[in-house]
């Protein structure tokens, strides 16, 4: 029994199972992600050159993808399912493919290891469940490399060798820009590297690769030198890498542990006499290079670096570190190939919480929170929401909605919203998707209670009532109101049996300062590094105003966020005695701060009068509300 345990077959279809199970268990509940959405939404073209022109040069990756999806939709239509499938596939089998190149690379004991992260962690998972052109990248790399080996490294000249070689390196350079780079990578390796006598049949299938891409050149040169790249990515800071890493261990400190344990295994039993040089420092140079090569890029000319097209290269990190793994005990194989599945898996849906993350996708959650809120089927309700109306319409025609939603879609302003909302008094509800929280003030003068709301990746969903017998689900968690007045030098407010200390300013504040409101730790406010602070403040001023409520996050006495809000418009003008009232929303998740830092963290607000005359302020409000987790959370710790 124990040999059949550690038979190489058994653990080999056990890491396939386990790869398998987690692609497949949720695939009929995942809806499609704003990127899917996107892809399907650019295939609406009935030529060839406005699908090229419109749907493929627009969107910055190559054609390949793009094409195959056209296809593939065309013939068995756009539901969720249908049009993931493929790409589970591809990352089911990329498992299977990073087992074969780690086995034929080092030896059958490192490719166990190297396929069980490929079959286990968020990264793969997540990538082979949405349809966009990584995983299938990563799919075609494994491929080429296999092939590559076998001309260059094993020095095996077969046609066949070469035909897939070509073909798989050609499905890199249409499948993604940094899939294509690392064909470049490997190709210029084998240049260096190649058999003399084997040198003349690698150059001659460089060059066939080369002239199958050639109708796609037009294409890249759009994309590289008239959209120039991703303008709404951020450029990289110096914790790239690291932050890479733990994305890619899934921010766990059993992997942290894990992997560290198994490198310095490595390292200590590796032995050169029997790996060629070459093939272990090649996995580091390609793991790292693309690196390299996309944050140079994204500083010095458009931002473009992202963990996502990093997946390319992601197999040669495992076979760099695991290369001196080799003379392990069976039965100790085994278990740590049981201790990377099962601590992968448990990190993947009980920490990341993937599958909820993926669940929650803005477009596909908004129309179920419509279908599923009774009182909208006989109510009288309005739908209003800022996301692209074609996304949106793919789920909402698969319900019955007894109005028609109105689209501000990069188009809400305070004015457009108020004027909405005074022109359709006569409802009772009123449905909010992904809707700025900036606009709840002047939301709640017509509709003061919330009764249902759904979070999720990148979006908050509400539903707003007017009738105060409806549940209010939004309750503060803190709510502390500081009225200003002259006959108090300062106060004090308790909150949670802390005495919290802040300045009273019942005087004038004059031109060109900078005052300070309120202080106070934030653990004593908010419960985690998710939560809203919602910021009243009421001002009185005849005159037009001009200055900024200002709120800081501060670490030991260094700023690491600030939130401020322009006062020359008011949120709300109130009309009496020329009190005017403003609205600052703070999302502490935008801060990217870690839960650990909470203990040590300081919100300051403070307001800064730049007008040429004196103001007073008469009340701040500040609100603690629990927060969107699920936010970013397929891409960032939480």
């Amino acid at each position: 029994m124990c040999k059949f345990f550690n038979n190489k077959s058994f653990l080999l279809c056990l890491i396939i199972a386990f790869g398998s199970y987690l692609r497949l268990f949720e695939l009929i509940n995942i809806p499609l992600t704003h990127d899917e959405l996107s892809a399907l939404n650019r295939l609406k073209f009935n030529s060839f050159s406005d699908l090229i022109n419109y749907g493929v040069k627009v969107d910055g990756h190559p054609a390949g993808i793009h094409l195959f999806l056209y296809l593939w939709t065309n013939l068995l239509g756009t539901h969720d399912f249908i049009v993931k499938i493929p790409f589970v596939f591809m990352g089911i089998s990329s498992i299977y493919l990073s087992y074969y190149l780690a086995k034929s690379w080092y030896n059958y004991k490192v490719g166990l290891l190297v396929s069980s992260y490929i079959s286990t962690i968020q990264f793969t998972v997540l990538y082979s469940l949405i349809a966009r052109p990584y995983i299938s990248g990563l799919f075609f790399v494994l491929i080429m490399v296999i092939f590559w080996k076998k001309i260059v490294v094993d020095k095996n000249q077969k046609i066949v060798n070469y035909f897939l070689f070509i073909i798989s390196a050609s499905l890199c350079t249409y499948n993604h820009h940094f899939s294509m780079f690392f064909c470049v990578l490997v190709a210029l390796t084998g240049v260096f590297i190649v058999d003399l006598s084997n040198r003349r049949n690698y150059w001659l299938s460089l060059v066939a690769i080369i002239i199958l891409y050639l109708p796609h050149f037009s294409i890249l040169y759009y994309q590289l030198f008239v959209s120039k790249g991703l303008k709404w990515l951020a450029e990289p800071n110096a914790t790239f890498l690291t932050e890479h890493l733990k994305y890619i261990l899934q921010y766990s400190h059993v992997s942290y542990l894990l992997i560290i344990c198994l490198s310095i295994f490595s390292v200590l039993n590796i032995n050169f006499n029997n790996i060629k040089k070459n093939l272990y420092i090649i996995p580091m140079l390609w793991f790292l290079l693309p690196i390299i090569i996309g944050v140079s890029y994204s500083i010095f000319i458009s931002p473009v670096i992202q963990h996502s097209i990093l997946i390319f290269s992601l197999p040669f990190l495992f076979l760099f570190l695991f290369a001196g793994i080799k003379n392990i005990n069976k039965s100790y194989l085994f278990i740590l190939i049981l201790a990377v599945l099962s601590s992968n898996t448990y990190a993947l849906i009980n920490q990341r919480l993937s599958f909820e993350g993926l669940k929650k996708q803005p477009f596909s959650s908004f129309t179920q929170l419509i279908d599923n809120f009774d009182e909208l089927k006989t109510k009288k309700h309005a739908i209003i929401y800022d996301m692209n109306p074609n996304y949106v319409d793919f789920y909402l025609q698969r319900i019955d909605v007894n109005t028609t939603p109105i689209s501000f879609f990069k188009n809400l302003t305070p004015q457009k919203l108020d004027s909405f909302l005074i022109t359709n008094t006569d409802n009772e509800y009123l449905v909010c998707g992904n809707i700025s929280r900036k606009n709840f003030p002047i939301i709640k003068q017509y509709y003061p209670f919330i009764v249902d709301k759904d979070y999720g990746f990148t979006y908050e969903h509400y539903i707003f009532s007017k009738d105060t017998t409806n549940q209010q689900i939004e309750e503060a968690f803190q709510n502390i109101t500081l009225e200003f007045n002259d006959s108090h030098s300062q106060n004090n407010a308790i909150i949670n049996g802390q005495d919290l200390h802040y300045l009273s300013k019942g005087k004038l504040i004059p031109p060109n300062k900078k005052t300070d409101l309120f202080e106070s730790k934030l653990k004593d406010i908010v419960k985690d590094v998710h939560f809203f602070i919602d910021l009243h403040i009421e001002i009185q001023s005849q005159n037009n105003l001009n200055g900024y409520l200002i709120s800081d996050i501060i670490l030991n006495e260094n700023r690491i966020k600030r939130y401020s809000l322009n006062l020359s418009k008011p949120t709300l003008n109130l009309n009496h005695s020329g009190l005017k009232s403003f609205f600052l929303p703070v999302r502490l998740t935008s801060a990217n701060l870690d839960s650990k830092m909470l203990e040590n963290l300081i919100i300051k607000i403070s307001l800064a009068n730049k007008s040429e005359s004196s103001i007073i302020v008469d009340n701040l409000q500040v609100e603690t509300f629990e927060g969107n987790k699920f936010v970013y959370s397929l891409v960032k710790d939480f």
